[in-house]
């Protein structure tokens, strides 16, 4: 994956467009700091880890920036998030999501509290479905 974005890199570079130089750059940073923070060479989990992370940053830019009526800063902040997006699995719809619910409830039994069902249902959706959405999901429930 490190590759793939340093690939990604070079190509815009020369096709000399900023704002995708920039976002990249900001996240092969991000990697790089991750890596010495845990003093090896990043796995493919780890690099999702960090990608998922920037980009959590970006919707909580996105959404501040949108109530500042900030639009240009919005903006930005949206080009840089697909961009980010584009090297993430593909998320689970609301129907897989759903399902995904549903058989874990019916594994984990009645006696299992909620904390517990957003915990297992996060491990399985391995970064597919953003932890906000799928406890939202759950309260509807």
């Amino acid at each position: 994956m490190i590759e793939k974005i340093e690939a990604d890199l070079k190509s815009a570079m020369l096709d000399a467009n900023k704002q995708t130089v920039s976002t990249l750059r900001l996240l092969k940073s991000a990697l790089k700091n991750k890596s010495i923070e845990l003093k090896r060479e990043l796995n493919d989990k780890d690099v999702m880890a960090v990608l998922r992370s920037e980009a959590k940053k970006r919707r909580e830019s996105i959404e501040m920036y949108t109530t500042g009526s900030k639009p240009d800063l919005a903006a930005k902040e949206q080009a840089e998030l697909e961009l980010i997006e584009s090297y993430l699995p593909a998320q689970l719809s609301d129907e897989e999501l759903a399902q995904m619910i549903a058989t874990i409830q019916t594994e984990l039994g009645e006696k299992a509290h909620k904390g517990q069902l957003i915990q297992t249902v996060i491990q399985r959706a391995e970064g597919r479905a953003d932890g906000r959405r799928i406890s939202e999901y759950i309260n509807k429930l």
